[in-house]
Formats: C-alpha cells, structure tokens, sequence
C-alpha cells in the first residue's frame, strides 16, 4: 500500500510539474490560469527546497545561483518600472519563477532517477493536450484559431509545442525509454511538428523542421562541435542575431529574395523586420543597462518600434533585461553548455541550436528555449533505465 501510494504521488507531482512549468494554456480561455500556475509553482519549488534542501545547494550550485541571479535581475528590471507601465501580477510572478522552477524540477528528476518515468509521463501529458488543441484549432477555429487564440495561445506556442513533443520522444527512443518499435512512433511526432507548422503558417517552425533533418541526417557533426565548444555556440549566437542587423547587403541578394519570397512565400523585408531592427535602438536606449523588463517589453517595442517585439532573439533580451541582464545570461549559458557536454546530450543540445538559428528573425530565447536548456544541462544518457 505504501510502494502504491509513493507511486501515486510521484506521477501526480510529474503531471503537475509537466502542467505547470512546461504547457502554455491561453490566458484567453481560462483567465485564471496564471494565478493557478503561481500558486502550483511555488508550492513545488517549496516541496522541492524542503525535500532536497542539501542537493540543491550543492548540485549544481553555480548554474543554481547564476538562475537565481538572472531571477533576481529580471525582477529587478520589471520592478524599477512599475509606476509608468500597467504590469499584470500573475504574468509577472509567472515569469519570475519559470527558469528557477524548470531547473529546479529537472535536477529533482535526476537527483531521484526518475528520468524514465518523467519522460514517459511529459510524452503523455503532452500528446493529450496537443490533440486537444489540435481538434479544438481545426473542428472550431472561430474560438480556439487564429492569431492568439489556440489553447496553447499564438501559432508559435503551437507549432513549438509539437516540436517539442518530438523532441521528447526522439530523446525517448535513442535512450530506450520508450518501447523497441517506437521509431514509427519518432516519425509520425516529426511529421506531425512540421504539418502543424505548415497549418498554423509559422515559417519559423518550419525552418526548425527542416534544419533539423539537416543537422540530424546530413551533418550530425555540427550538434557535437557547438556542444563540446561553449565559445563557438556563442560565436554562433552572435552572429546569427547581428547578420541582418548589419549586413544589410543581404536583403538586397538575389538568392535571399528567391529564398524569402518563393520558398517561405514571405515579404523580401521580413514582414516588416528590416524596419524594427533600424528602430530597436530607440526602445533599448530606454534602459539599457537593466532593460525594461519582459513584462514591459510588448509596451516599449510597441510605441518606440512599431512591433510588438523585435523579433531578435539577443535583441529582445537586451530590451528586457538590459546589458547587465544579458551578460548574466550568456556566463549562464556557458555553465550549461559545459555541463550539457559532460551528459553528451546531443538530442536536446540539437534542439538548442535549432532555437539559436531561428532566433535570427524572432525572439526565441523564450520558454522553449529554457526547456531544452535545461533538460540538455541536467539531463544524461547514463541515467535513464532502458524500457521494460
């Protein structure tokens, strides 16, 4: 009774956790979702300093303290500008306790070696409710299609959401969590990511799609050079956030044209992006040392760059959290990068870099981003058990 018991807390904790820190559900359709995660993300994180107070401090302490650090800086960064800007509480605490949590719960799934049963149980959880936002978007677009109106909120929330569910059970079957003849399975969840993306119109996702089966198929070697090359990933990042920004020659290619125009069937400017970055300095002068604050961001990029972001991934957290955000960020992101190499989790370091290309034309240093972050840096090949 006692084994059945433990077990039936230890899935109950991983839905929740799944649900709260891992599932965007539309504000939209359920106003009080906000309130509800807050209120289940703090109860975890404190179940989580209770139970596991002694490894929390010293597994993985400097990457612990470094999300910390960024915590308290992107609080602080919100928090300076609260008197001139309407700022929603639960959005607020929501975002403020995100990073901390995901990196908190994947440590406590290793810690506890549950890894197999928790990649087990986020496949499920996932799959559920993206069928569930999958008919609701195609029997019922009036209410959940459209822009911003999905269960799971904007097209990119969608298509990322899939993309994520492949990623899973992709990290699943190489790890052998997942039955012998799930390789189907690998393929369908990948089919299934790059349809939705095409569906919802989300080009970004689309690219993903593809560089994936580039990088996976055709040159395996570049996941394995980034992951074992903290400073080269950087590099990469900068220069995948500044090529359009400075050259502008690039826009005027002939290749580029055809590229944008023909096969993405988009505007040769970007939809617009050309003119946001000219502008995206006048929004970061505002702050731009601590930054704006991610709940502030929408305003300023609104009124100061006729966008509703900057569509950049480095861009975006520069608005939000200044210089000195970004710099706690990228020390952040190296400690990752050299734990990531020691797991050798190539499958979510490849869905890393994935977020680092697209990141050129949107800001995808955001949830998902953190997701695999976090998954790559905890994460190893040696603990999971094989399926049984």
């Amino acid at each position: 009774m006692f084994i059945l018991f433990r077990d039936i807390r230890k899935y109950a904790l991983m839905i929740l956790i799944t649900i709260v820190s891992i599932i965007p559900i539309n504000v939209y359709h359920f106003i009080k979702i906000n309130s509800l995660k807050n209120a289940f993300s703090v109860v975890i994180i404190l179940i989580l300093l209770y139970e596991y107070k002694y490894w929390l401090i010293k597994k993985n302490a400097v990457i612990n303290l470094l999300v910390i650090l960024f915590s308290l800086s992107a609080f602080y960064s919100t928090f300076r500008f609260k008197s001139y800007f309407h700022i929603n509480t639960s959005a607020f605490i929501a975002n403020l306790l995100a990073v901390p949590l995901l990196f908190f719960v994947i440590e406590y799934v290793s810690n506890k070696k549950y890894v197999a049963e928790f990649i087990r149980t986020q496949i499920i959880c996932i799959s559920f409710f993206c069928v569930l936002n999958d008919l609701l978007m195609i029997t019922n677009p009036a209410r959940f299609g459209g822009a911003n109106m999905c269960l799971f909120g904007n097209k990119f929330s969608v298509s990322y959401m899939h993309i994520l569910l492949f990623a899973l059970v992709l990290y699943g079957y190489k790890n052998t969590l997942l039955k012998k003849n799930s390789r189907k399975m690998v393929i369908a969840m990948f089919i299934l990511a790059l349809g939705i993306s095409y569906y919802t119109e989300c080009t970004t996702a689309v690219v993903e799609c593809v560089l994936f089966g580039v990088i996976y198929f055709i040159c395996p070697v570049v996941t394995s050079f980034f992951l074992n090359n903290s400073l080269a990933t950087i590099l990469l990042i900068s220069a995948c956030d500044s090529i359009l920004i400075v050259s502008e020659g690039i826009y005027n290619s002939k290749i580029f044209i055809f590229i944008v125009e023909k096969i993405l069937h988009e505007s040769a400017d970007l939809t617009g992006r050309t003119t946001i970055y000219l502008n995206a300095l006048n929004a970061i002068l505002v702050s731009p040392y601590w930054g704006v604050g991610k709940e502030n961001n929408y305003t300023i990029a609104s009124s100061l760059s006729n966008a509703v972001n900057l569509q950049n991934g480095v861009l975006d957290i520069i608005l939000s959290y200044g210089i000195i955000g970004l710099f706690i960020w990228i020390i952040l992101f190296i400690f990752v990068n050299e734990s990531a190499k020691k797991n050798k989790n190539e499958i979510m370091w490849l869905f890393v870099l994935l977020m680092i290309f697209v990141s050129t034309i949107e800001v995808a240093f955001r949830n998902f981003f953190w997701i695999y972050l976090t998954y790559a840096s905890v994460l190893s090949n040696g603990q999971v058990k094989e399926y049984d």
